[in-house]
């Protein structure tokens, strides 16, 4: 996992430099995500500028890990250009919360994420005059889809297409928007992790 970030910041450093040579004009960052991913931002409060590039909450925000996350690094210093990260994302999503219950009501799924997007931001305000070049939509999501229903009955292969239809349905409505340029990040081995581990072989083998 830390060699894929690795490469992502590296990825994204190396885009940026080249969209932005030259160019006094920022790039912006719409991400949508879980905990992976917040950092507490608010798209009523302060926005991000030049000198704040990731707007509210202050640096590092309000993250899963309590300190600074990919978000945080990959906008303020793996880098050479001007990122303004606009970071929808919501410790605790789920794709649908009509699916995948998260573990509070008030957690914010990617599809209220993409809502948010769509009535601010989308609308290309005088604050945030983003194009299709200058722009990159990142997805992290689906480590709670799977923890909070790994258990449930039922075909998992079925439920799982069922979920990403409606993730892309979400894109979909992005491209709409002026969405060109996607970045989307794999969901973590949960085989592997201490959760899932006890019960390995059988969720493998009604997967």
């Amino acid at each position: 996992m830390l060699v894929s970030l690795s490469l992502i910041a590296s990825c994204l450093s190396a885009a940026s430099a080249v969209t932005i040579k030259g160019a006094a004009k920022p790039n912006y960052w719409f991400s949508f995500g879980d905990s992976y991913t917040t950092t507490g931002f608010i798209v009523n409060e302060t926005l991000p500028a030049v000198g704040n590039p990731l707007g509210n909450p202050a640096y590092p925000g309000y993250t899963g890990g309590g300190g600074s996350n990919w978000v945080d690094v990959d906008t303020t210093v793996y880098n050479k250009s001007l990122i303004l990260t606009y970071n929808y994302a919501y410790g605790g999503a789920t794709i649908n919360a009509s699916l995948v219950t998260p573990y509070l009501p008030t957690v914010l799924s990617l599809i209220d994420q993409v809502n948010e997007f769509l009535d601010t931001a989308a609308k290309k305000p005088a604050s945030t005059p983003w194009t299709s070049e200058d722009s990159l939509f990142s997805i992290w999501i689906g480590i709670n889809d799977i923890g909070n229903s790994y258990g449930n009955s039922g075909s998992r292969s079925a439920f799982s297409d069922l979920l990403l239809n409606q993730e892309f349905a979400l894109v979909e409505k992005l491209y709409a928007a002026g969405a060109r340029n996607f970045l989307w990040v794999n969901v973590p081995p949960i085989d592997r992790s201490p959760l899932v581990r006890p019960h390995r072989c059988h969720c493998l083998a009604h997967g």
